[in-house]
């Protein structure tokens, strides 16, 4: 059994991107596994996850809406 804890308290462990890349690694290293059949996520011990960090989502929003325009731009 595999168990991978969340602790970003302070944050109440909203996900960065940087632990949504990390979960997809141990997912995947997981079920590759012949050992490996459960993985338990936990959040610790007051808050699983309180979903996306909205800071990493507008990056990347400023990132996606900065191509867009380079793109309508190049387009002109």
């Amino acid at each position: 059994m595999a168990i991978v804890t969340l602790n970003r308290l302070a944050k109440k462990n909203a996900l960065t991107g940087q632990m949504h890349r990390e979960l997809i690694r141990v997912c995947n290293e997981v079920e590759k596994s012949d050992e490996l059949k459960v993985l338990v996520l936990t959040g610790g011990t007051e808050t699983f996850c309180a979903g996306a960090n909205l800071a990493d989502v507008s990056k990347a929003n400023n990132v996606g809406d900065k191509l867009c325009r380079r793109r309508e731009n190049d387009e002109s």
